[in-house]
C-alpha cells in the first residue's frame, strides 16, 4: 500500500484495459485529488483476449475488485470504468450474460456499491498499467543510447559475419541523430537489438543490478531486447557468478561478546531478585 486508508472513507477503484493487459488504481478522495493507495496489473492469456469488448471489460473490473478484497470488502466501493455497457450492466443486469459474465457481475455486485461511467481521459492512471512498456516508452530505436550502439557496431569486426552464418535475421534499421544504421533482428513484433562485445556485460549488468533476480527472470529481460550469439550461455554464466560473489561475500552477524557467567550463588541471586520484586520492580 502506498498510503494506509482512511476506514471512514470511500474507496475508488478505476479499472481499464488494453488488448493484451489490465489494469487498476485504488484510491480514495482527498481535498481536491486523490489519494493513491495501490496499483493492480495483469497480463491477458491467449484465450481471455478473444472475450468480447463488454466481457473484458467486466473481467477486468472482476480481477481488480476480486485483488483487493481483503481491502474493500465490508466498505463503500465505487468502481469506475470508462465502459458504459458495464455501468448499465450493475444497475440492470441482463439475461443474456454467458456463465462467466454472470459470475463476474456477481462478485462485483457484492462488493461495489456503484459503478460509474467516466470518460477515458479521467482514467489515465488506471489505463497506464495496462500499457506495454513499448507504449509507454520511446521505443529503443529513438532512444538516444542506439545512436552510441549504432556506433559500436560500425567498428564491430564480427557483425557481417554473425549476420551471414547465423540464424539471426539482422537488418540496418535508419535511426536519429546517427550517421550510421543500428543493426537489429526483425522476425520478431519488436526488434532486438545487436550488442557487439564490449557492450554485452555492462548491459547485463545495468538490467540485473535493478533487482538482482534469478536465472530464469534475467533471461527473458535480456533476450527480450537484445542479442548476441550465446547470449542465453552468456547470461546464465553472468548470472550464477554474481550469485556466487553474493554468497561469498556474505557475512554472519552472530553475537560475539563473551558472556560472563554468574559468580553468585542461586540463593544470593533468589535473595536480590525477592528484594527487587518487594519494591514493585519487574525483573
Amino acid at each position: 500500500m502506498l498510503h494506509h486508508p482512511h476506514l471512514t472513507e470511500e474507496y475508488a477503484l478505476m479499472v481499464d484495459l488494453s488488448d493484451h493487459a489490465i489494469g487498476s488504481v485504488l484510491q480514495q478522495p482527498a481535498k481536491n485529488s486523490w489519494r493513491l493507495l495501490a496499483f493492480f496489473s495483469k497480463r491477458l492469456p491467449a484465450t481471455q483476449k478473444h472475450y468480447s469488448a463488454f466481457g473484458r471489460e467486466l473481467l477486468a473490473a472482476y480481477l481488480a475488485a476480486k485483488h483487493f478484497r481483503h481491502v474493500v470488502e465490508g466498505r463503500r466501493l465505487v468502481i469506475y470504468t470508462d465502459h458504459k455497457p458495464l455501468a448499465h450492466a450493475f444497475l440492470r443486469p441482463s439475461d443474456n450474460l454467458i456463465d462467466c459474465e454472470t459470475r463476474h457481475l456477481d462478485l462485483i455486485t457484492s462488493l461495489a456499491d456503484d459503478v460509474r461511467h467516466i470518460g477515458g481521459d479521467s482514467n489515465v492512471v488506471a489505463d497506464a498499467p495496462s500499457r506495454s512498456v513499448n507504449a509507454l516508452f520511446p521505443a529503443t530505436l529513438n532512444h538516444p543510447v542506439a545512436a552510441d550502439v549504432a556506433s559500436a557496431q560500425s567498428v564491430d569486426p564480427e557483425l557481417h559475419k554473425i549476420a551471414q552464418m547465423t540464424s539471426l535475421q539482422l537488418q540496418p534499421q535508419k535511426i536519429p541523430n546517427s550517421p550510421v544504421p543500428l543493426w537489429v533482428d526483425r522476425p520478431r513484433p519488436t526488434p532486438r537489438v545487436y550488442l557487439p562485445a564490449p557492450l554485452r556485460k555492462p548491459t547485463f549488468r545495468a538490467i540485473y543490478n535493478l533487482s538482482h533476480p534469478g536465472i530464469r527472470a534475467t533471461k527473458p529481460l535480456m533476450t527480450a531486447r537484445y542479442v548476441w550469439p550465446g547470449i542465453n550461455g552468456d547470461v546464465v554464466r553472468w548470472t550464477r557468478a554474481c550469485k556466487n560473489n553474493a554468497k561469498l561475500s556474505a557475512k554472519s552477524s552472530g553475537f560475539c561478546a563473551d558472556g560472563k557467567l554468574p559468580n553468585q550463588t542461586g540463593f544470593n541471586i533468589h535473595s536480590s531478585a525477592t528484594y527487587l520484586s518487594a519494591f514493585g520492580c519487574d525483573i
